[in-house]
């Protein structure tokens, strides 16, 4: 097959039945009038690679890429995925079907985002699956899917008076707060956090609570807050971590869900996504990362083995 570089379209265009041999067969490139296929560049390398194609233009595989592909990493995550069997249709992204799913028979399940272990990642756009090339030449892939955190916990039955000790906030009458777990146990009765106490205040369960208030992040009140609204139950999730580790329901010990507000572009570092991750997947926990705006939107993140 006879394939060309076009330097301002930056596709690769191969003719000679090519659309038998790799589009109706394999799913490469996009096909042409003519029986010919246009390929990316990192398509055209995969395929220099694995002998598919001769050449392009007279270059071989390393002449080609140094010419032509400028994103290695995402060549890197291509070669993965098509070597675990899946579709790609690499555009200008890269959208993965199911495996054994012909493009042309099926629609892609989302985008891959490709990104290398120094760089930062953006939670608010969608992702169906992140794929992190690191400095080993190894693929970590991550899933993204939203989630909505919903309990079964009651809410104070009455205002308290809230006493402060030594830089604590004190609440003497304790079995007010026990059912919805707030505060930590304390010989005169239960210590409330500064998020906690701030919420309560919020929520008009603190007799004049207005001072309260001050000096409490902001985005973290509104992501205590809402977990709250749901009836779940955020307590902290320091020894984790995360900000919060969440209960979903009365009946179990074993909060389900360490949630951590984001800054507001909502982006981390790739390398703080991983750790949060697996500190989550040691403990039988899934990391929940918090999108907070006018409403707050929960994205949970786990490793993926596709």
């Amino acid at each position: 097959m006879e394939a060309t570089y076009d330097e301002d379209d930056r596709r690769v265009r191969v003719t000679d039945d090519a659309r038998q041999q790799l589009y109706d067969a394999s799913g490469y490139g996009e096909p042409l009038d003519g029986n010919a296929v246009s390929l990316s560049t990192v398509e055209a390398a995969y395929l220099l690679s694995e002998g598919k194609l001769g050449d392009v233009d007279g270059d071989g595989y390393t002449d080609f890429v140094r010419r032509a592909v400028d994103d290695f990493a995402v060549l890197r995550v291509y070669t993965d995925l098509r070597d675990r069997g899946y579709y790609i249709d690499h555009g200008e992204e890269l959208r993965l079907y199911r495996r054994g799913e012909h493009p042309a028979n099926a629609s892609a399940v989302g985008r891959v985002v490709v990104a290398r272990e120094g760089d930062d990642v953006s939670l608010s756009t969608r992702i169906h699956l992140l794929a992190v090339a690191d400095d080993d030449g190894d693929v970590t892939y991550f899933d993204f899917a939203r989630v909505e955190p919903d309990g079964d916990f009651p809410e104070p039955s009455r205002t308290v008076r809230v006493e402060e000790r030594g830089g604590e906030s004190l609440v003497t009458d304790a079995s007010v707060l026990e059912p919805p777990r707030y505060g930590a146990s304390a010989e005169e009765g239960r210590v409330l956090s500064d998020v906690e106490t701030a919420y309560l205040a919020d929520s008009g369960f603190v007799d004049d609570g207005s001072r309260y208030t001050d000096g409490v992040d902001d985005r973290r009140l509104a992501v205590y807050t809402d977990l709250r609204d749901r009836g779940t139950c955020p307590r902290t999730g320091f020894k984790f971590g995360s900000d919060f580790r969440v209960y979903e329901t009365t009946d179990d010990d074993h909060a389900g869900f360490l949630v951590s507000p984001l800054n507001p572009n909502g982006s981390l570092p790739v390398v703080e996504l991983s750790r949060a991750v697996r500190l989550a997947h040691g403990v039988r926990k899934t990391a929940v990362f918090a999108l907070v705006d006018d409403t707050v939107e929960y994205v949970a993140v786990e490793r993926e083995r596709p």
